[in-house]
């Protein structure tokens, strides 16, 4: 017959749950401030030529030339030419603005 090693439970010191808890809770909230000193504050735009047409509006297309950069200068993402002749189309990325479909920062721009 198999035999059982029975290990008995140890009871707690008074207070070291609540201390346990107090720890979790500190974990979570230094956590927390972490994150939220490590994320973006805003989105800059620098405007090399303004236009003077009409605002776009949700369910339209534009074309746009843009560099994503940070702010030490490093560039992370950059506007693609199309793979058609030049002239058929305006000079730029195609761009279908729609809800969710942009990121915040570049529809604020847009």
């Amino acid at each position: 017959m198999t035999e059982i090693t029975r290990v008995p439970l140890q009871p707690i010191k008074k207070g070291s749950l609540t201390k346990l808890w107090l720890g979790v809770i500190v974990a979570i909230l230094l956590g927390a401030g972490l994150a939220w000193a490590a994320s973006p504050k805003s989105a800059g735009v620098e405007v090399l030529t303004e236009g003077n047409g009409q605002s776009p509006q949700m369910g339209d297309v534009v074309f746009v030339n843009y560099v994503g950069t940070l702010d030490d200068g490093t560039e992370f993402d950059r506007s693609r030419p199309l793979p058609i002749p030049p002239g058929f189309f305006p000079e730029g990325s195609p761009l279908l603005l729609e809800k969710d479909a942009i990121i915040p920062g570049f529809l604020d721009g847009l």
